[in-house]
């Protein structure tokens, strides 16, 4: 099956920051970031949380940035982000000025 976006929505990072705001994902199953082309991080982990107030890292999941472009986000990855109703992305370091992030959702 092919994914089609149904939503997207901006996810920021503030100036200085490393973690976004968080967005509800239970009522999709198929996800996809894309990333600014002034992003600095080498890394992106995730967190997720059933409150979304009390978030936890999700062991094992972490995308590699490609600036300009969007990352499906796929396989064991998915399956375990999709166990959360809610999730926040993490970058490794912190950014430089305030970035924001697309979050695709289908």
């Amino acid at each position: 099956m092919a994914f089609r976006v149904k939503s997207g929505r901006a996810l920021t990072i503030a100036n200085g920051g490393t973690t976004t705001n968080s967005i509800e994902i239970d009522q999709y199953e198929y996800f996809a970031l894309a990333f600014p082309a002034a992003f600095t991080g080498v890394s992106v982990s995730i967190q997720g949380s059933y409150d979304n107030s009390t978030f936890v890292t999700i062991n094992g999941v972490t995308i590699t940035p490609v600036t300009s472009e969007a990352v499906p986000i796929t396989g064991t990855d998915r399956e375990s982000i999709s166990a959360f109703r809610f999730i926040k992305f993490v970058s490794a370091s912190a950014e430089g000025a305030a970035r924001s992030l697309t979050f695709y959702m289908g």
